[in-house]
């Protein structure tokens, strides 16, 4: 005959989701408590202010507007993103701009490639200079900066992908010196910036971007001065 008593008394058996007090304390004293939950509420802001800095972000993005009409006196395209090349070589070709730098051009890349691409085979012969030497932003800042000097401009137009623009302004800034720089966003329809939500890549390229720009902001900061910054920082 089989015995259905339990063989420990009932006040032994532990109850299904019960947390004995010693474990849930963990042996912590009221000062570690008192500090890891401030950690976890400054994590916690932290996380929000994140996402805040993020909407913000956002916000600007979508009211960069394209500059038109404006002269200057030479034009940068940023290499990376569609139509930059494209916008830059308009600005010239409606005598906008003196000469045009395109910055970050792959070295295997040919420039007849270029040239073939957009249909302005005349503007490549006379006044388009191309820089391979930059691997990054900060390098197309460099390359940017001696380029200016190089022809003696004091203003320039700065063409890049709207969600790069903010990054690539901190960057230039810190060293494009005494030269107005005139921003000209390619708003491309494939990366509308109030899309980002309902795009999960859309929205981690934005987000990663947004990283980047927040780092960069950083940087500027502590070193507006760009002397010792390595070339590939």
């Amino acid at each position: 005959m089989t015995n259905d008593v339990h063989p420990f008394p009932a006040k032994h058996v532990p109850r299904a989701g019960r947390i004995a007090p010693g474990f849930r304390d963990m042996g912590l004293t009221p000062t570690v408590r008192a500090a890891l939950a401030a950690a976890g509420a400054l994590a916690g802001l932290a996380l929000v202010g994140v996402f805040v800095g993020f909407l913000v972000f956002i916000n600007t993005l979508s009211r960069l507007e394209t500059e038109f009409g404006r002269k200057v006196d030479g034009v940068v395209a940023l290499t990376g993103g569609a139509d930059r090349i494209d916008d830059a070589l308009a600005v010239l070709n409606e005598q906008r701009a003196q000469r045009l730098l395109i910055t970050g051009v792959g070295e295997k890349t040919p420039v007849a490639d270029l040239v073939r691409a957009s249909g302005h085979g005349a503007l490549f012969a006379c006044c388009v200079d191309i820089d391979r030497n930059a691997l990054n932003t900060v390098g197309n800042a460099r390359e940017t900066a001696e380029w200016a000097r190089r022809n003696g401009y004091r203003s320039l137009m700065v063409v890049t992908s709207n969600y790069h623009m903010p990054r690539a302004m901190v960057e230039l800034r810190r060293h494009v010196k005494d030269i107005e720089l005139v921003p000209h966003p390619v708003i491309a329809e494939s990366i509308a910036p109030h899309n980002w939500w309902s795009q999960p890549s859309l929205g981690r390229l934005l987000f990663g971007e947004y990283v980047k720009y927040v780092a960069s902001e950083l940087r500027s900061r502590l070193a507006p001065d760009s002397k010792g910054f390595p070339y590939r920082a």
